[in-house]
């Protein structure tokens, strides 16, 4: 058994408490730093609460509900004159965020995470509603006397506010209690406001959290020079906090999961936890706290959305029939491809009442759709034909060229959906690395290595042809799921993107222009790499032919990675011997494969591999979680992820 941490650790030099008449404790934790551990017992009265006194301002970490904001407005008036003037909310959820109203009335402006403000807006309002129209007393109360207002100051990452005194810096590293969790770090006097990313005590609610990433933003957290954690509940302590509620989920993990690894269900897994020194922290069982059980067990089960689909691809739901649909009844068959025992066990579990049936080849699985509602990993002319019934049909690729080219399919009211942006990471790897190849030397380099074996330059290399990428354009062709990867990351290189894409309309940050595709001729002349991560559609079948790359820089490179048939494989080859163009970067090819002997292959300005930039083992485990999730939202009547606009071909 694991040692158990001291968790309510002695926290030298601070000003000793002062009981708040209202309910609230408050510790002066540095010269103009404040904390208000809010009252829990015997009513709720919301979370803790900290204000940083800058010279001419107030800034309050944690808005609460109204009902303590209007306690530590109070409070703050005690401590200075000067005003509030910005309220940061750690997440959106009521006890931290509805307090906002008050301090707006003051004059002051909400801060928070770009997450939190899109879920305050889409969530707040509603929830505000119900609070003030509650049976409950104390729920009224909580909300009584102050308008709902979100925070209106977003930030991604970081955010600083400073005097030259005092510095708050308040960080984001991802989703921990909820998708827009973000804490606020005082550097000069290593204090770190958690919000409920971090809590003391018995209140250990999972909320939207996830917990395989919240134990690495704890983790982040842990780096920080942190000597006091102020928590989003429960009594202040020392950085070893952070370690503890680590240590909470990342034991609570492994033994759910065993149990899971071990067949037990969701109740056997309740009754088998074991962590002891749980109650020594918290006063509670582990084994009461059935919440955060069973977050976890639908997490490893897939009874929830797999967070990195959602929240790290940005897949969405698309338009498709759900349980409101008139009509709409829940699915009976659905044919599956050959997989592992434990797979289809899995597949079962998140789709109790649906039967899977298992095919081998498209030829069985289209005798198998007779009767079927749904297929996932086929998808042929002869299944459209023979599936009657069928409503949904899941391919395991993101180019969909091959199956929007069958007219029964494209006439019918069958859903496709594919895998887009599940294969985008590692071809944005991929992307960036052949571009690296050609500006970095690599291409010329290695092959001097493993033939001349000797130090220096290979021959006919010179110094000149070195490039920085960092102040260079590069031009995205297709700002999907693999544009979107590919610009990240060159923009992380010091990268001015500049990108075209049909569909996109909202304008990434980084991002320096998002054109339509009619633009893409004039900024191919900009361009210092272009990048193509273009669906292959009949509008964009060879779009890069001989006009497109006469209009290149003669020293920009061409990468593509995406689909070999945009490409105009003539006017390329011609383009590179005759200086068009510096070089080329070929994941995908016209003809593919590419026949031995082309002229391609010979030219030593052009990298070749053969169609594997989407290779990984993290691909193959989203992949497998993609169609687990949608086969889960089709059974439950929801919205399908990656749904393809059939006519568009994408």
């Amino acid at each position: 058994m694991r040692k158990v941490p001291a968790f309510f650790l002695a926290l030298a030099g601070l000003v000793p408490s002062v009981l708040s008449a209202d309910g609230g404790k408050v510790t002066k934790l540095a010269d103009d730093v404040y904390f208000m551990e809010t009252q829990t017992e015997p009513e709720f009265l919301g979370c803790n609460t900290g204000w940083v006194i800058f010279d001419d301002y107030v800034l309050v970490l944690d808005a609460g509900f109204p009902l303590s904001a209007k306690i530590v407005v109070e409070e703050v008036r005690k401590t200075t004159k000067k005003p509030v003037r910005y309220v940061f909310d750690t997440h959106y959820h009521g006890d931290h965020s509805f307090g906002n109203g008050v301090y707006v009335d003051l004059g002051a402006t909400g801060v928070a995470h770009t997450l939190c403000i899109r879920d305050q807006r889409l969530k707040n309002p509603a929830a505000y509603k119900a609070n003030q129209e509650s049976n409950n007393d104390l729920e009224r109360r909580w909300v009584a006397g102050a308008p709902w207002k979100d925070a209106t100051i977003g930030f991604d990452s970081s955010m600083e506010f400073s005097d030259g005194k005092h510095r708050v810096v308040l960080l984001h590293y991802g989703q921990a209690h909820t998708a827009g969790d973000a804490m606020a770090y005082l550097p000069n006097e290593k204090i770190l406001f958690t919000g409920d990313a971090c809590v003391n005590g018995a209140f250990n609610y999972m909320g939207d959290g996830d917990s395989e990433n919240w134990i690495k933003v704890l983790e982040s957290l842990q780096e920080l020079d942190v000597e006091t954690v102020a928590p989003g509940h429960g009594p202040l302590a020392g950085k070893q906090l952070l370690q503890t509620q680590k240590n909470w989920f990342v034991q609570l993990r492994e033994q759910v999961g065993k149990g899971v690894a071990d067949g037990k269900s969701l109740d056997q897994i309740k009754e088998s936890i074991d962590i002891p020194w749980y109650e020594k922290w918290t006063s509670k069982k582990a084994t009461d706290q059935i919440p955060n059980i069973t977050q976890v067990y639908n997490e490893l089960t897939g009874r929830v959305p797999p967070a990195v689909l959602i929240r790290d691809l940005a897949i969405t739901a698309g338009p498709s029939p759900t349980k409101d649909t008139p009509g709409w009844t829940a699915p009976k068959k659905v044919v599956i491809g050959n997989h592992s025992p434990g797979q289809i066990a899995a597949l079962r579990a998140v789709a109790p009442d649906v039967e899977l049936v298992v095919a081998r080849t498209p030829a069985e699985a289209a005798k198998l759709a007779v009767d079927a509602d749904g297929v996932i990993g086929f998808c042929t002319a002869d299944i459209v034909k023979t599936g009657k019934k069928l409503r949904w049909i899941q391919v395991l690729s993101a180019g969909v060229e091959n199956y929007v080219t069958i007219p029964e399919l494209v006439k019918s009211d069958v859903v496709l959906t594919n895998t887009q942006k599940v294969y985008a990471p590692e071809i944005g790897d991929h992307a960036l690395a052949m571009l690296l190849a050609f500006t970095r030397g690599l291409r010329w380099q290695i092959p001097h290595q493993t033939s001349e074996s000797t130090w220096g330059l290979p021959r006919g290399f010179n110094q000149s042809q070195f490039i920085e990428l960092q102040g260079k354009t590069i031009l995205v062709v297709g700002l999907g799921g693999i544009g979107t990867e590919v610009a990240r990351r060159a923009n992380a290189f010091g990268v001015r993107v500049i990108a075209t894409d049909p569909k996109v309309t909202d304008r990434p940050k980084y991002v320096h222009h998002l054109g339509r595709p009619e633009e893409l001729k004039s900024l191919l002349g900009k361009a210092d790499a272009v990048i193509n991560c273009s669906p292959l559609t009949a509008e964009t079948e060879k779009m890069f032919n001989a006009d497109a790359f006469a209009a290149m820089k003669p020293n920009a490179f061409y990468i593509a990675v995406s689909r070999g048939k945009l490409t105009d494989t003539d006017a390329l080859v011609y383009a590179l011997k005759n200086k068009q163009i510096a070089g080329a970067g070929l994941d995908v090819t016209d003809p593919e494969p590419l026949p031995p002997g082309h002229d391609l292959w010979k030219m030593p300005n052009v990298i070749i591999t053969p169609h594997v930039a989407s290779r990984s083992e993290p691909r193959d485990e989203r992949m497998w979680l993609m169609y687990r999730e949608n086969l889960r939202r089709f059974a439950a009547g929801e919205p399908l992820l990656g749904v393809v606009d059939k006519r568009k071909g994408y």
